[in-house]
């Protein structure tokens, strides 16, 4: 990690009244921290007094520098089970002073290579996008004010916080089972929004030899969906989500034509049919 981007990260740190020390001593946490045990069978979710998550800390060398002010709000996710897991749901939980604020980061791989592997272990912080960072190997990057500020901000309310909970709410295995408390209704959310862009896949296939320009015109009405009010998490997902697929299909059919928009929405409704997950 060069030279600057400690710099940055230690800046960071002390805009929001923490001590970031060379040796990479981490700060406990003056605060309640609980993580709560996982519920589900052959993933385990442990906190920083585990050996699985100084091992794991241990083993990111020079770059945990960066990670260092996250890790008293940290856990990691360890399979121990023989199906590789691949998505899971994290949970988090803290009193802001006025009220108890929850949100959930999805960490997803079902089309990706991260997955979770049988004897794999993921470190994840209570931060987003700091997680992000980790499962990416880009720590080494320099904290930009932009992204980054959000995360320590956020880190500077949990260390104001009376109580800070972490838990693992849900997870989807190879076989797109998912199994958990699944408080966040990850099940629904993540079901309705690959059900809502294969139904905008549905529509423009059946659009068939339209004139592009009304091809471009329906896909710039449903890039400014997101744009419209969302009553529920549900529909926030599935809004934006099948905004951006528009906004890809129209660059893509204005840059390359019609015959390679063709063929990726024949790819993505393939893909997306793998999707959906079962109980």
């Amino acid at each position: 990690m060069n030279q600057q981007t400690v710099r940055r990260y230690a800046a960071l740190s002390r805009s929001i009244g923490l001590l970031v020390l060379p040796a990479l001593m981490v700060n406990a946490a003056q605060q309640p921290f609980a993580i709560t045990p996982s519920a589900i069978a052959d993933v385990a979710f442990e906190g920083p007094s585990s050996s699985a998550f100084e091992v794991k800390v241990a083993q990111m060398g020079g770059t945990q520098f960066a990670v260092q002010p996250f890790l008293p709000f940290s856990a990691v996710v360890k399979n121990s089970g023989a199906r590789a897991v691949l998505l899971y749901v994290i949970r988090l939980e803290y009193n802001d002073g006025l009220r108890t604020v929850v949100s959930t980061q999805v960490r997803d791989y079902r089309s990706s290579d991260m997955k979770l592997k049988p004897g794999d272990v993921h470190l994840i912080t209570a931060a987003p996008t700091i997680t992000h960072k980790i499962a990416s190997n880009r720590l080494g990057e320099v904290p930009s004010s932009s992204s980054d500020q959000g995360s320590f901000d956020l880190l500077a309310k949990l260390h104001k916080s009376s109580s800070v909970k972490l838990s693992l709410d849900a997870v989807v295995f190879e076989d797109m089972r998912l199994e958990g408390p699944d408080l966040a209704r990850s099940f629904d959310v993540l079901n309705a929004t690959v059900a809502g862009e294969m139904e905008l896949l549905r529509e423009l296939q059946q659009m068939g030899d339209a004139n592009e320009s009304l091809i471009l015109q329906r896909l710039s009405d449903v890039g400014k969906e997101f744009r419209s009010r969302n009553p529920s998490p549900t529909s926030t997902s599935v809004t934006a989500t099948r905004s951006m697929r528009a906004r890809l299909l129209a660059q893509l059919l204005e840059r390359q034509g019609k015959p390679a928009y063709v063929r990726e929405i024949s790819r993505v409704s393939g893909e997306l049919s793998k999707l959906l997950l079962q109980r």
